[in-house]
Parts: structure tokens; sequence; C-alpha cells
């Protein structure tokens, strides 16, 4: 009987780790794809949004 409970939390165990290692390399990739939208946008600075004033003086 104490073998097979050994056996149980083993296993119980290890599925655990395997999905908290599942969830981090998850979040890594969050975080990794995060990341290299960041360093995108910093190397082409989007257009500003036209200020109101910017566009006044268009019409004007």
């Amino acid at each position: 009987a104490s073998t097979s409970m050994n056996t149980c939390t083993l296993s119980v165990s290890t599925s655990m780790n395997t999905c908290i290692l599942s969830h981090q390399q998850k979040t890594t990739d969050i975080v990794f794809a995060i990341d290299s939208r960041i360093q995108e946008d910093y190397m082409i600075p989007p257009p500003p949004p036209p200020s109101p004033t910017t566009i006044r003086s268009m019409l004007s």
C-alpha cells in the first residue's frame, strides 16, 4: 500500500511540475512577444496622432 501511495504522489507532483513549467514557458513566450513588439515600436516610431492645433493650421 505504501508503495502505491508513493507512486501516486510522485506522478501527481510530476504532472504539477510539468504544468508549472509549461505555464512559465507560456509566460516567457508572451514576455518575448511583448518585448519584440516594443523593440519594433522603438525602431519605427509611429506617427503621432494629429493634434487639434495641427488640424486647425492645416485647415486655415
